[in-house]
């Protein structure tokens, strides 16, 4: 950690549970309640599914994840998708023309909301959990406390670093950004 930048490298690994929890390197910090996280993340992405990772994670089944890297064919893009009730239910790829980013997330009243921006000042939507429905009319929920997780997922073959730059959490009430942000 250096002047409140932190730079991580990791070697391989997958997107998976025991990965995650386990293996991958990462930071965590607890919230409960509605909160606001944001963070610029840089790197040198030159492998397919490379990324710099945000998490807000409840549990197995009920998780957040945006990231910012190479994906498939080693386009540069930020996604987002959510886990809940234990199905993957929504998400957004956005292709970008580099990997330097801001990443955003907003929970109020239980639901998140994503952006992203490439200055931190100008929000960009990516998705929101509210467009989650499920047949029995219900939508997607997340519990209380949540891990916010900054992570480096990692599938190729040589080590990846990663920068993420200003850090910032909020907890509190809060309202969500207005359209004219987005």
């Amino acid at each position: 950690v250096e002047d409140s930048s932190l730079t991580v490298t990791s070697g391989r690994n997958e997107m998976t549970a025991e990965d995650t929890l386990g293996r991958m390197p990462r930071i965590v910090r607890e919230v409960t309640g509605d909160f606001d996280v944001r963070v610029h993340v840089s790197g040198e992405f030159t492998a397919e599914y490379q990324t710099a990772v945000l998490l807000a994670f409840a549990n197995p089944d009920e998780y957040a994840r945006m990231s910012c890297g190479s994906g498939r064919y080693r386009t540069k893009q930020v996604s987002t998708g959510f886990m809940a009730r234990g199905v993957i239910a929504g998400g957004r790829h956005h292709r970008t023309k580099d990997t330097s980013k801001w990443l955003r997330m907003q929970r109020v009243d239980g639901a998140l909301r994503c952006y992203y921006s490439h200055d931190g000042k100008k929000w960009h939507a990516s998705a929101s959990s509210q467009e989650i429905k499920f047949k029995d009319g219900g939508g997607a929920r997340f519990a209380q406390p949540m891990q916010l997780m900054l992570m480096v997922h990692n599938r190729g073959a040589e080590p990846l670093t990663v920068r993420f730059e200003h850090f910032e959490t909020a907890e509190g009430t809060f309202t969500y950004l207005p359209n004219d942000n987005i």
